[in-house]
């Protein structure tokens, strides 16, 4: 029987109830000897929560692939239409290899899901190769004409590609002198090749829209038509960002570009030699596109597009870092290799004292913004760390993607260190107590996601980093995270409501004045995806117009509900203590006494308060817990009450069905439990 291995640690029991649809396809392999190896894909979906299953047979599942299902499961059902949390996605993949690794699947993969989603089958004579990603862009792969060549003798006729890659290194038999035959190795056309030798049609695309257009619509693109490879920096210039609040910034993305430029110059220096050829492929283009998110990163300072700029570099810092360590030290790969463990824990030995540094911090009206965003970044890396570390069954798989996640932990980790060194420096007036700001942020967005459907998986990790911020006593990066929380709601219900690109032009037609840091930087990013979607728009690319435009109103939105925040901080009481001294008789006159006694009196009276107060806010603390776990047990049981609904619906239809009769049993004792325990919460609150 084939072992199912779970995506991300989840284990996956598909449901008998309720509809199921499947599309199937051939995909194609290359193996160490550069020979094709076909392989069979079925991807099947079905009402469900969002869970994500692979089969593979005997084969291993690698964890690019692992990655590259989940990217294109996520493209496929954004192009779709669909809400992925409401389904379940199994995808089956039959193939002689051992181990199946590689990101190089991901285009027929979504192809296949977006098939399943709207109930089409995939031609049998279809195939296609190349890497996506979560908004649809497909991106170069290796092995494209041992690929092509396999397809074709598997019966394929029509099979794409990724844009750009059409002229590939080929071994072919030419004849060289009448009756002479030899085998000779040079660059060909695989477009004109293929269709000359078996009558084959190869299409260049840069997206799954493009994609789906040939295979489900009938659309044939001019195949003549020579298509640049996609680039994810395709140069344009945005206008100058107004910066006015978030001027100090700029200092922090000049030394990230700078980080990043030293970390490509000590990769490139690399030979990378990997027997994964294809794995080995991937890190040469991912180090060649953080050499281009730097160059790009640096023009952008210029622009005034600070937090974009170091977006950028962040981002090529931890590609170029990927490669290094890989290639200084490729055992790094095993996850029980010296390599891999001594990464692990100097991460989390930099985790334990980044934390004992932040929670001594002293956060005033002045340095609020940096101390905050530190605690924030702090908080994403050690949820991040505690989320990989947890694993699968408790074991961490290993493999790039495991590294890259370990590094990008890593940056946000440096990240945080820079801005709480940053913030410390600054003086200023302590801030009164921000717990009950924090507390009404969280509330807020824990309303409108029982409001409205919140599929964004970021959302739902804002929202927890919040209540983990709260928790902490760190109560503006609390309400930080919770007010991008219901930002990033909004800017989703909006762009799904109205065409983004129109809303984005009306929220920049009339825009809001930010009032401190983070609001400008987060507004100014979101005017640079203004300005891309505005830029691919003209260039007759929709899809990519809508993708930029989208995440812009997101940013858009995310900057207003931050502003709001800040307003709110702003105007907070401050504390302030006073030192007096008698101006007349000096500290050693006559009033010495007096000056005394009044301290005394003073400090015995700051001290009974503050005895009060500590006890107050235990309490105030415990009950808050108490409320949220009331919620969550309430939340629960409305989920058990409508499991348990259908359950009794089915077994009216079945009839005496002892599974149903356990299943429908089971659940009616975890109702009883948990109105209990929200019973005792309430009552012992009351």
């Amino acid at each position: 029987m084939g072992r199912a291995v779970a995506l991300l640690g989840l284990v996956l029991i598909l449901s008998s109830v309720g509809y199921a649809f499947e599309a199937n396809m051939y995909v194609f392999a290359v193996t160490d000897s550069e020979e094709g190896v076909p392989a069979t894909l079925a991807v099947s979906v079905r009402p469900g929560k969002g869970d994500i299953a692979i089969d593979l047979g005997k084969s291993i599942v690698g964890e690019s692939t692992q990655e590259s299902v989940r990217e294109a499961i996520t493209a496929a059902t954004r192009l779709a239409g669909a809400d992925k949390n409401k389904y379940d996605f199994f995808v089956k993949i039959d193939s002689p290899a051992e181990k199946i690794d590689g990101p190089s699947a991901g285009l027929a993969i979504a192809l296949a899901t977006y098939g399943a989603l709207k109930g089409k089958d995939v031609p049998d004579t279809v195939s296609a190769t190349g890497q996506i990603d979560a908004d649809g862009t497909v991106y170069p792969v290796g092995g494209i004409f041992p690929k092509v060549k396999t397809a074709h003798e598997t019966g394929v006729k029509l099979f794409l590609i990724p844009a750009g890659e059409r002229n590939v290194l080929a071994k072919i038999e030419e004849e060289i002198e009448p009756g002479i035959v030899k085998t000779v190795t040079k660059i060909i056309d695989i477009t004109k090749y293929a269709k000359q030798k078996w009558g084959m049609d190869i299409y260049e695309v840069e997206s799954l829209e493009e994609a789906v257009k040939i295979v489900f619509e009938g659309e044939r693109p001019e195949q003549n038509a020579v298509k640049k490879a996609t680039d994810i920096l395709e140069e344009f210039a945005p206008p100058p960002a107004n910066v006015s609040k978030s001027k100090s910034f700029k200092n922090m993305a000049e030394n990230l570009v700078k980080k990043a430029r030293g970390v490509i110059e000590n990769a490139k220096s690399c030979n990378l030699t990997l027997k994964d050829r294809e794995l080995e492929k991937a890190l040469r283009d991912s180090l060649k596109t953080a050499d281009s998110m730097a160059r790009r990163a640096a023009a952008l300072i210029d622009k005034g597009y600070y937090y974009t700029a170091a977006n950028y570099a962040f981002l090529a810092v931890i590609d170029a870092d990927t490669y290094w360590k890989i290639c200084e030290h490729p055992s790094i790969l095993n996850p029980n290799s010296i390599a891999f463990q001594d990464l692990l824990q100097d991460t989390e030995n930099k985790i334990k004292t980044l934390e004992t540094q932040l929670t001594d911090a002293n956060i005033n009206k002045n340095n609020f913004e940096w101390i905050g965003a530190a605690r924030d970044r702090f908080i994403r890396a050690k949820y991040s760390f505690e989320t990989l570390r947890a694993g699968e069954a408790g074991k961490l798989s290993g493999g790039p993607a495991h590294i890259r996640k370990l590094i990008s932990i890593r940056e946000w980790l440096d990240s945080a260190e820079e801005m709480y060194t940053w913030g410390k420096k600054i003086e200023g007036p302590q801030i009164g107590d921000l717990g009950e700001l924090a507390k009404q942020a969280i509330i807020a967005v824990e309303d409108i996601s029982e409001m409205v459907d919140i599929s964004d998986e970021s959302i739902h990790e804002r929202i927890a980093w919040a209540k983990t911020a709260y928790n902490m006593g760190w109560y503006y990066t609390a309400a930080l995270e919770a007010a991008s929380a219901k930002g990033l709601a909004f800017g989703n219900v909006i762009s799904d409501r109205k065409d983004p690109v129109k809303a984005l032009n009306e929220l920049f037609n009339n825009p809001f004045e930010p009032v401190g840091i983070w609001d400008e930087l987060y507004q100014n990013h979101a005017l640079y995806y203004y300005e891309a979607a505005k830029f691919y728009k003209k260039q007759g690319k929709e899809t990519k117009a809508k993708n930029m435009a989208k995440t812009g109103v997101q940013l858009y939105y995310m900057a207003e509900e931050i502003k709001k925040v800040h307003e709110s901080v702003y105007s907070a009481p401050t504390v302030v203590v006073h030192v007096e001294k008698d101006e007349k008789q000096g500290v050693f006159g006559n009033g010495d006494t007096l000056i005394v006694a009044t301290a005394v009196l003073v400090v015995s009276a700051v001290l009974l308060a503050a005895l009060l107060v500590v006890g107050s806010k235990e309490s105030v603390k415990k009950r808050h817990e108490e409320i949220v776990k009331a919620h969550k047990y309430r939340r629960k049981i409305a989920e058990l009450e409508k499991r348990l609904k259908e359950l009794e619906a089915q077994l009216n239809k079945e009839g005496n069905n002892k599974e149903l009769k356990k299943e429908i049993a089971k659940i009616k004792r975890l109702l009883g439990r948990y109105r209990s325990a929200v019973k005792k919460l309430t009552s012992e609150g009351a």
